[in-house]
């Protein structure tokens, strides 16, 4: 067994090596730019007077520009804790800027305090939807900014869009790298902020545990959290008999994710209920244009739709009484139409309990940070 483990080892390398022979990246391949806006740089701590200067800062030193392909532009930024909100608001600039996220530039994030020697951190792979990241992040942030040592603690978020068109993945290979480099800092957790991006994790877990790929770090404590199970834990914990119907975008509905997982955890066919594929394709449209920072037309679409779909499967005498968001974009365009108990408020009382992937993905985050934070 331990000859077949090495043979496979040997072979997983050879293939990255071979890979990095026909497709090398150079210093051309990348236009970098720290939080100062200097080319070929490290990081840096950039503070600003203002938010509107650091996001005007940073779209003119790219340049960012409408329609423009910045894929290969990366952002480098350190920044301290309380200052989040700069990170936040220049990924929306981003998305109003180049609306298509396959065109935006990679932002490898550090919140950490400057002069910091981090001994603890967890690495957030985001960049699915970056506004969504946005989302999680800004409900983690009140759950732990006081709660841990930022001299010893960081957070990394690399928020880089995946090529969405397979040869795009040949032209440089640029994003199998950074997520390569990424898994190999030897954080002492790390997470996957999209719900489609669970598909990958068994992948993300081995290069996570794949020590051999390590040049900064011998940890081999790392691990990857499965966000996707923690939320259908959550759902059924509360209510064991939940009749739930899942939301989600064309990409997602076609994986069928959250049906595998819920027949994995025991969850019969008749609890749960799914779109139709033209339904699917309108949330994808629908998502499209919230990931280009434009919510308020997806939500009454979005709405409609759910409100088409639980008349429909209530009609038939059956009964629905949650709904799960399975796209991190869904609640950004419904978050206008429900009420704080997370209903619908065209439904009223009747209608179900709409499930927050992105409040239950913040949510398992924060208090695993806390847990990590608690010898401080």
């Amino acid at each position: 067994m331990t000859n077949i483990l090495d043979v496979n080892k040997i072979l997983r390398l050879s293939v990255i090596l071979f890979v990095s022979v026909l497709f090398p990246i150079n210093s051309s391949d990348f236009q970098e730019f720290d939080d100062l806006g200097t080319s070929n740089s490290n990081t840096s701590t950039f503070l600003e007077s203002s938010i509107s200067d650091f996001v005007n800062h940073h779209t003119n030193a790219l340049p960012l520009k409408s329609g423009a392909d910045c894929s290969k532009k990366l952002i480098t930024l350190r920044l301290p804790p309380i200052q989040f909100s700069h990170y936040v608001a220049l990924q929306k600039k981003i998305a109003e800027i180049i609306p298509d996220e396959s065109y935006r530039p990679t932002i490898d994030l550090t919140l950490t305090l400057a002069n910091a020697t981090p001994t603890k951190s967890i690495g957030l792979l985001g960049g699915m939807g970056p506004l969504s990241d946005c989302d999680i992040l800004t409900r983690i942030m009140p759950s732990i900014e006081n709660k841990v040592d930022w001299n010893r603690f960081a957070i990394h978020l690399l928020s880089a869009p995946p090529p969405r068109v397979f040869f795009a993945v040949f032209q440089g290979l640029s994003y199998f790298y950074k997520v390569i480099d990424f898994t190999t800092q030897g954080h002492d957790r790390y997470y996957m902020l999209g719900n489609k991006a669970h598909l990958h994790l068994k992948w993300f877990e081995r290069a996570i545990g794949c020590t051999w790929l390590r040049s900064r770090s011998l940890s081999t404590t790392s691990q990857a959290t499965d966000l996707v199970e923690f939320v259908i834990q959550e759902t059924f914990k509360k209510n064991a008999k939940s009749k739930v119907l899942i939301l989600e975008a064309l990409r997602s509905y076609r994986s069928q994710l959250y049906q595998h997982y819920l027949l994995k955890n025991g969850i019969s066919t008749d609890d749960f209920y799914t779109q139709s594929q033209e339904e699917a394709a309108v949330i994808q449209d629908c998502i499209s244009n919230v990931k280009a920072g434009n919510t308020d037309d997806a939500g009454k679409k979005i709405s409609d739709l759910v409100i088409g779909k639980i008349t429909q499967i209530r009609t038939s005498g059956k009964e629905v009484n949650a709904v799960l968001c399975g796209c991190t974009e869904i609640p950004l365009a419904l978050k206008s139409k429900w009420n704080a108990e997370n209903k619908l408020l065209e439904l009223g009382d009747e209608s179900p309990v709409f499930i927050d992937t992105a409040e239950l993905f913040a949510m398992k985050i924060a208090y695993d940070i806390n847990e990590l934070c608690k010898p401080y």
